[in-house]
């Protein structure tokens, strides 16, 4: 079984109308400084899990992602339009193995510009997966 961040990435990859390619547009892990333009996946715990009674092995595990959409300084609005194309692409749209995948906020949040001026957006995915 793949990593929360890295099945979240793999499916970004695969949605249509993105164009989004895994370990050059879209990565698994924290931000980087390069590219200028991605995205970026990273996991980053979740809540508690739910044990089914009499089997402290096996339950609901729910796992949180980040994910993390950069836009040069001079193009907010096609940032703008990758960051919803992305919540789109996640928010309910399940990965393989997973059985639930929800977007936390109806829209990605605006972080601002960063030290360089490029252009921020968060958005964060909920995952429930039966281990």
């Amino acid at each position: 079984m793949s990593t929360p961040g890295l099945a979240i990435a793999t499916q970004l990859a695969a949605a249509p109308g993105l164009s989004l390619v895994l370990g050059t547009s879209v990565f698994n892990g924290p931000v980087r400084e390069q590219p200028v333009r991605g995205v970026w996946c990273l996991t980053t715990g979740g809540r508690p899990p739910d044990d089914i009674v009499g089997n402290l092995t096996q339950g609901y595990r729910y796992h949180r992602v980040q994910i993390r959409i950069r836009e040069e300084q001079q193009n907010f609005g096609a940032g703008e339009t990758l960051a919803r194309g992305v919540r789109d692409a996640v928010h309910i749209i399940v990965p393989a193995s997973y059985i639930d995948c929800r977007a936390v906020e109806s829209s990605p949040l605006y972080l601002g510009p960063d030290d360089f001026g490029r252009h921020e957006w968060a958005i964060n995915v909920e995952l429930t997966i039966r281990e």
